[in-house]
């Protein structure tokens, strides 16, 4: 057996700061063990903006070349220091982003390591990265991996999820009933503020100019995302189209897929809210349709009841068409074409059920 001074790895090294070709594959003696280490055989490992902008010299503070990049990390523990009492060999684990804090400041004892005067981040001095085969971390830094999530998922955790966990729960203090805005909601981090502040009970304002990103990947919107007025603008500029009187408009959210293969999903459901519904309907609009059960988001804001349906039905004269599916359609790129519809003629009906046709 190869003694630990001789055994190596592979690692992704940048010794300059530059664009990607400053990062390079260098083979490197696998880290030694001290007695508060955790050994982690990396099994996947997030790409942050963090690594981008150490890569290309925007942040500086704290950075020491060289670095193997990368603090977002997970794998099993190849091996452990002789203090280490809380995971051993062949664990799954995942790292919170740092490599060593001291354990004993108010911050540390407080669950507020991020803050510790002397916390180590990963990636940004010493060797110390998840772009290897190999790290050792300190053992305050490392979470054991429940079952049922994945390498993948659980590499970004402490960083995508536990930033926006932090701003929902601890720094924003979020309530049932509050109203919550998520700026670049279409983002890494913006994706799960909008599900944490709707599992804190608010009523989510989702903002973004990248909703053809969820169109793309097939992903539903978060659940109760209002798609809003200036949402409907830009996919309306971005598909080159002008929303014109007697149109009908289809409005994908992703959701009738998702909840049919996730039923905890049915709770809570993208759509319009009152003010892009207004917007359609001062454009002329004949018709709205979506792949949901209301057209508009649920839950409804606070004190009204299906708010949409009473503007655009009520005031404007406008048929909604509800629990369309469009995942088709949205990936064939068409944007225009001949939508036709055929209710049946119920007397003294308020709806009817219809097989609805898009001619490309």
């Amino acid at each position: 057996m190869a003694s630990p001074s001789t055994l190596t790895m592979q690692a992704v090294v940048q010794r300059t700061t530059g664009g990607p070709d400053v990062l390079l594959f260098e083979q490197l003696p696998r880290p030694r063990v001290k007695a508060r280490d955790v050994l982690i055989r990396v099994a996947a490992c997030g790409v942050c903006f963090h690594d981008i902008v150490v890569r290309n010299g925007t942040l500086k503070k704290g950075v020491e070349l060289p670095v193997i990049p990368g603090p977002e990390i997970a794998g099993v523990v190849e091996a452990v220091g002789d203090e280490v009492t809380r995971v051993a060999p062949g664990q799954r684990i995942a790292t919170t982003q740092r490599y060593h804090v001291c354990g004993m400041c108010r911050f540390c004892r407080g669950g507020l390591e991020p803050l510790c005067a002397q916390r180590r981040f990963l990636g940004d001095h010493g060797l110390v990265g998840g772009y290897a085969e190999y790290v050792a971390v300190e053992e305050d830094n490392v979470v054991r991996i429940p079952e049922g999530v994945s390498d993948e998922q659980a590499a970004i955790a402490a960083c995508a999820i536990g930033t926006a966990l932090n701003a929902v729960r601890d720094v924003g203090r979020v309530t049932i009933g509050e109203r919550v805005l998520v700026a670049g909601a279409g983002g890494g981090v913006g994706v799960h503020a909008v599900q944490l502040a709707r599992l804190a009970g608010a009523f989510v304002i989702a903002q973004t100019t990248s909703q053809d990103k969820a169109a793309r990947s097939g992903n539903a919107l978060a659940k109760g995302t209002a798609v809003t007025r200036t949402s409907l603008e830009v996919a309306a500029r971005q598909a080159g189209v002008t929303v014109q009187r007697g149109d009908v408009v289809l409005v994908r959210t992703g959701w009738i897929e998702t909840m049919l293969h996730d039923p905890r999903y049915y709770d809570g459901e993208p759509g319009i809210d009152v003010e892009a519904a207004r917007w359609l309907a001062d454009a002329g609009v004949a018709v709205i349709g979506s792949d949901n059960f209301a057209v508009e988001h649920i839950p409804f804001p606070q004190g009204t009841v299906f708010p949409v349906h009473q503007l655009v039905i009520r005031n404007y004269g406008i048929a909604l068409l509800e629990g369309l599916m469009l995942k088709e359609l949205a990936a064939s790129g068409t944007t225009e074409f001949l939508f036709v519809a055929t209710p049946l003629p119920f007397v003294g009906g308020t709806g009817s059920p219809l097989v609805p046709l898009a001619i490309l």
